[in-house]
Order: C-alpha cells, then sequence, then structure tokens
C-alpha cells in the first residue's frame, strides 16, 4: 500500500510539471480576441485607466486623441469617465474599446495607464504611462516603434 502511495505521488508530480504556463503573449491575446472580441492586427496596445496622476492621464489622453485613427494603436480604456473627460474619444472607432470589465487590470498585465509594445506576435515591452518623470520618454518610444 505504502508503494502504490509513492508511485501515486510521484505521478501526480510528473503530471503537475508538464502543466504548461499561459505566457503573457498569449493570454494578452486571448483577452484581446476573446474577451474584448477584437479581430483586426495593431502593433502596440495603449491602456487608459483612471489612476496614477492626473497630469498624465491628461497626457495619455492627448496621445489617443491624436492617433485615435491610427490602425496600428489599440486602444483599450478601462474608465467611465468619471475623473476624465472622455467625449473626444471617438467610440466609433473600431481600435477603441471601452472594456468596464477591466481585464488587463484583473489579470496583472497592466496597474494604470500603459503601452504595451509588440514585435510580432510576441511581448517585447510594456511602458508605464502613470510615471510623470518617465512619461514623455515612454510616449516618445510608442511613436518610435511604428
Amino acid at each position: 500500500m505504502i508503494r502504490y502511495s509513492f508511485f501515486l505521488l510521484f505521478l501526480l508530480s510528473i503530471i503537475s510539471c508538464n502543466k504548461k504556463e499561459v505566457t503573457t503573449d498569449k493570454l494578452i491575446e486571448t483577452i484581446v480576441r476573446d474577451s474584448l472580441g477584437y479581430k483586426d492586427n495593431y502593433k502596440s496596445i495603449i491602456v487608459f485607466q483612471e489612476k496614477g496622476c492626473i497630469n498624465c492621464q491628461y497626457k495619455t489622453l492627448e496621445f489617443i486623441k491624436q492617433n485615435q485613427n491610427n490602425k496600428d494603436y489599440l486602444f483599450i480604456i478601462q474608465s467611465n469617465g468619471e475623473l476624465v473627460d472622455l467625449s473626444s474619444i471617438k467610440k466609433e472607432n473600431s481600435n477603441i474599446i471601452f472594456d468596464y470589465k477591466k481585464y488587463l487590470y484583473n489579470y496583472n498585465i497592466t496597474n494604470g495607464s500603459a503601452a504595451i509594445i509588440f514585435n510580432g506576435v510576441k511581448v517585447d515591452t510594456i511602458l508605464k504611462f502613470d510615471d510623470p518623470y518617465e512619461l514623455n520618454k515612454n510616449i516618445k518610444l510608442v511613436k518610435s516603434h511604428l
């Protein structure tokens, strides 16, 4: 009986070690395609949340306003506009998605406004947009990626 217990324990440990981890790339793709329903291609995702410094929020929104017609960007707005005015964001643009369920936040991909830059289908870099000391540099990096 003890032999079978050790064998069962050994077998379970091997099975659990072979379990594949979900990569950040796959998780983001699943959220974008399945949960948010976005099927088009994109090179970067810009996430806006009403968190962090208010100046950072305004600069991020300004970036979104200036680039909202650029289909290389997917804009995910995780806000209902209580703290900032979202009226200038064109809700009819297919590359602007309002994510009131905050999938990227809930799955611990972003904790604030950010840019997710891809190299092909792989995540290359995630840049924070809620740090006032790094915001201008990070926006330039996003622009230079295209």
